[in-house]
């Protein structure tokens, strides 16, 4: 479809503005008035050099208007002129004469030829006008940005769309160069894309690039597809980019990617859940088949001792024994706890406890990796309503991480404490390792994030104590300690007594 022409009516200000067009044929009145005054009175030699005054508003209006504007004005300038002759009768004469007649008739053939002329161009000129209006409207009603600059990077062009993410004005965006609008960042540098631009005539396409004030209104994120400007010697001039504003649509994926990796998340958790589930049940299924010997073991070792003299190196021997089946009891026991399938229904519980519990199913792993206890457990610490078995699974993790933390041996600090008056019971768990890289800080509880090596964690541990904390209306903190390792701050609400 091409773009609508007018080829009768001509481009108002092509040539010069319609109001300062007036004036200068207000003027231009006045001066043939002023002419024909000294027309009357000059010699009659000099009337022929007034007389060209005459084609002064012809060729103004052919040029304005073309050739009916120049032919209404030179017929009305001719009867003028006529009207003059004729009024005087020492000119009546000059009426009839030859000379009158050639006179009118180059006054109106100039105005024919001028406007013809005028006529032509004005059609072309009132083409391109429209044509170029047409093409700014294009331009104008795309929905996304588009910027010109010419090969050095200076900008040339922009539309409304651009315009509208820049904190500048269109004639202060215009003096700047590219990179200044948007200046380079990790992802883009549009100087290098100049220059392969330019060098190639390749077309190139950046996604995803974040850009921040001062220039830029809002934090946005751009597509820019950027093309080479050729002339018609197929020279590279400049280059034309389209600038896709897709800040919506990124933060609507990056939401949907949340949500997949936090399904994933679960969906992990659960199967997780199913392998407690049935390393619960194979538990059960060992600690009672242990159950028994164990029994044996610790009856005929306690029956031999009632037999046995203290001072009798046999009596040691038999302690000993007494001592580690009462350990194996203890360590089955404290498995079958851990592992045991639970509905997750709250009730009182004493934090101290649990991490006693916890601590029960690591000692032996600690002792080996020469990792040193160290406990300060309130005795007046405040209960809690929560579920016990999630709390050990929190605090086993805590101290798993510890002990990874520090391979070649260490000091956890333990300590529980009441805080906010009573009203709040704060765990923390303080290890001696090398600490937590400041860039990994903000991911640490996402879902399968983890600085281990391969095969030794998939990440979720400490997703999963997030989670669990949440669910039980407390807080989960981490940060570095210098001259230590890594410091884990758990708050849980405390147990609220009903006075009666």
């Amino acid at each position: 479809m091409s773009p609508r022409t007018n080829k009768t009516k001509p481009v108002p200000g092509i040539f010069y503005p319609e109001e300062q067009f007036k004036r200068m044929m207000v003027t231009l009145t006045l001066l043939v008035c002023i002419a024909l005054s000294w027309y009357l009175y000059m010699d009659y030699g000099l009337r022929d050099f007034f007389f060209y005054i005459y084609y002064l508003p012809i060729l103004a209006g052919a040029i304005y208007y073309g050739l009916k504007g120049g032919l209404i004005i030179s017929g009305t300038v001719s009867i003028l002129y006529a009207i003059v002759l004729v009024s005087f009768p020492e000119e009546r004469e000059a009426f009839l004469d030859r000379d009158f007649l050639i006179k009118v008739i180059s006054l109106n053939l100039v105005a024919f030829i001028v406007g013809k002329i005028s006529g032509i161009g004005l059609r072309y000129r009132s083409q391109l006008f429209y044509l170029k209006e047409y093409n700014e409207n294009i331009v104008e009603s795309i929905t996304e940005g588009i910027v010109t600059t010419d090969r050095w990077g200076k900008l040339t062009g922009v539309n409304k769309e651009l315009e509208a993410h820049i904190d500048l004005s269109k004639s202060e965006i215009l003096k700047r160069y590219f990179w200044e609008i948007f200046p380079p960042t990790e992802d883009f540098d549009w100087r290098a894309n100049l220059s392969h631009l330019v060098e190639t005539g390749s077309p190139t396409h950046n996604s995803n690039i974040r850009y921040r004030p001062p220039l830029v209104k809002e934090e946005v994120i751009i597509n820019i597809r950027s093309h080479p400007l050729k002339n018609r010697e197929n020279n590279i001039i400049g280059t034309v980019s389209l600038v896709e504003y897709v800040t919506k649509k990124a933060k609507l994926e990056e939401g949907l990617r949340k949500a997949y990796r936090e399904l994933r998340a679960t969906q992990e958790q659960l199967v997780q859940s199913g392998k407690m589930a049935a390393a619960g049940r194979l538990a059960g299924g060992v600690a009672h088949e242990l159950n028994n010997p164990l029994g044996g073991i610790l009856g005929f070792a306690q029956a031999a001792l009632l037999d046995t003299k203290e001072d009798d190196q046999i009596y040691k021997d038999l302690k000993a024994i007494e001592e580690a089946a009462l350990h194996c009891k203890e360590i089955v026991s404290g498995l079958l706890n851990f592992s045991r399938q639970t509905k997750g229904e709250f009730r009182e519980v004493d934090v101290n406890k649990a991490i006693e519990a916890t601590l029960a199913l690591v000692n032996h792993q600690t002792k080996l990796q020469n990792i040193e206890i160290v406990k300060d457990l309130s005795s007046r610490l405040s209960k809690v309503t929560g579920n016990f078995n999630q709390l050990q699974q929190v605090f086993l993790n805590m101290v798993t991480n510890a002990r990874d933390a520090m391979p070649e041996g260490g000091k956890l600090f333990i300590t529980t404490r009441n805080i906010a008056r009573g009203r709040k019971v704060e765990a923390t768990f303080l290890d001696t390792g090398s600490g937590i890289p400041e860039e990994h800080m903000d991911k640490l509880f996402e879902p399968f994030f983890t600085t281990k090596e391969p095969g030794q964690g998939v990440g979720l541990g400490l997703s999963v104590s997030y989670g669990i904390i949440k669910d039980h209306g407390g807080e989960i903190e981490m940060r570095n300690r210098k001259g230590a390792g890594v410091e884990f701050r758990i708050i849980l609400p405390a147990r609220q007594i009903t006075a009666r």
